[in-house]
């Protein structure tokens, strides 16, 4: 199967057993703009350093300035009940935006900020972050459709009696923070330590501490995270091992079965010299990308756009980067899935997924920069070796 997607857009819910949520967009905010964006967006503030449990804003209060994090990680939580509990919403860390949707829709505060370690941030008066989207349309649009996703985000919460998918959200939600960060590029360098204690992992998920408690307690012994946890660290050791708690293995019955393949994805894939397995394969190229219209320059922009393009529509398509093989082919990219994914993720919504995508990045790039590419799928055997993986499959030629 092979098609052409001649040109991104919505995030579509990503689905993980039986559960049902908004994907978060795939970059930070800063990270999402161009370099002119950012000279602009730094000469217009300063930069500020917040200690461990200072408030960088107050749901309720006027919006006066907004920071981007340059590094350290905050909570983003509201009021709970009437006893002076707080419901999580979300995590911030290095290049996320916070206090953006009073600078968007209100003038008022919509939830808390709260530092978790030691944060530095640049921070942006009003008034000169609101000239600056005026200036900048591209940026404006960028926050906008955060501010659309993070609202997706802020009303998702489970129940506490919904162990497994308190467990499967929780790994998402520090999957999302590892790819944010760039653990998507490299995943095995991508450990990180969130500072949060049980209670505020609990309260981000909408469980118990007690429920966390359990499954902390299985990720340790299987090494998913630190086992000598120090207070209010959690050490994030196998990003891959985070991607196999988000998809469990499903009984007969379809119910959620209990979680497996803790190896992450190495321990689904075949080994070296035994038998083949069953797979789904994504070869892409980009058509012409050798014009000699095209310096290396273009070329480079071309392959990194290519690359936060497949991820992200994997991604939206319930298959995490960090769960595939991926070979770097120039001009393109080779991914298989593990045997466990099914085929039916690849074709929808993945082939509409790379469209719309394609079709932002083409609406906003100049002409010698545009992405025509092309796409086919495979399935079939695929047998590794000591050398990488093999089969027809990979090579139907």
């Amino acid at each position: 199967m092979s098609a052409d997607c001649s040109e991104s857009g919505a995030d579509v819910p990503v689905i993980a057993g039986n559960l049902r949520w908004e994907r978060p967009t795939a970059r930070s905010f800063w990270n999402a703009l161009a370099d002119p964006e950012r000279e602009a967006l730094a000469a217009a503030g300063a930069e500020e350093v917040f200690r461990a449990g200072s408030v960088l804003c107050r749901e309720g209060d006027e919006f006066t300035q907004v920071m981007v994090i340059d590094s350290g990680w905050v909570k983003v939580s509201v009021r709970s009940g009437g006893d002076g509990g707080e419901q999580i919403l979300a995590v911030r860390g290095q290049g996320d935006v916070v206090g953006e949707r009073a600078a968007l829709t209100t003038q008022v505060r919509s939830a808390t900020v709260t530092a978790l370690d030691e944060v530095s941030a640049m921070v942006v008066p009003a008034g000169r972050f609101t000239e600056f989207l005026r200036g900048h349309p591209r940026a404006a649009e960028v926050l906008e459709r955060q501010v659309a996703e993070r609202g997706r985000e802020g009303r998702m919460r489970f129940t506490p009696s919904e162990r497994s998918s308190a467990e499967q959200r929780l790994a998402w939600l520090l999957l999302e923070l590892a790819r944010r960060r760039g653990g998507h590029q490299h995943p095995s360098s991508a450990t990180f330590t969130l500072p949060m204690s049980q209670q505020e992992l609990a309260d981000w998920v909408g469980t118990t501490s007690d429920v966390v408690s359990r499954f902390l307690k299985s990720w340790r012994e299987h090494g998913v995270i630190d086992p000598h946890q120090r207070p209010r660290r959690l050490t994030v050791i196998d990003i891959n091992g985070l991607a196999a708690i988000c998809d469990p293995a499903r009984t007969a019955d379809g119910e959620a079965g209990p979680v497996t393949g803790w190896s992450g994805a190495a321990g689904r894939w075949p080994s070296p010299g035994g038998e083949q397995l069953n797979c789904s394969v994504l070869l892409t190229d980009i058509a012409g990308f050798g014009d000699p219209k095209r310096n290396d320059g273009d070329r480079a922009f071309m392959r990194k756009q290519l690359y936060e393009i497949l991820r992200s529509a994997l991604a939206v398509s319930g298959v995490p980067w960090t769960a595939c093989y991926h070979e770097d082919r120039g001009d393109g990219v080779l991914v298989v899935l593990p045997p466990t994914h099914p085929t039916m993720r690849l074709i929808d919504p993945l082939v509409p997924e790379l469209a719309d995508r394609l079709r932002q990045h083409n609406r906003r790039a100049s002409e010698v920069v545009q992405i025509r590419l092309r796409a086919a799928l495979h399935i079939g055997p695929v047998g590794r070796d000591d050398e990488g993986l093999n089969g027809r499959a990979i090579w139907p030629g």
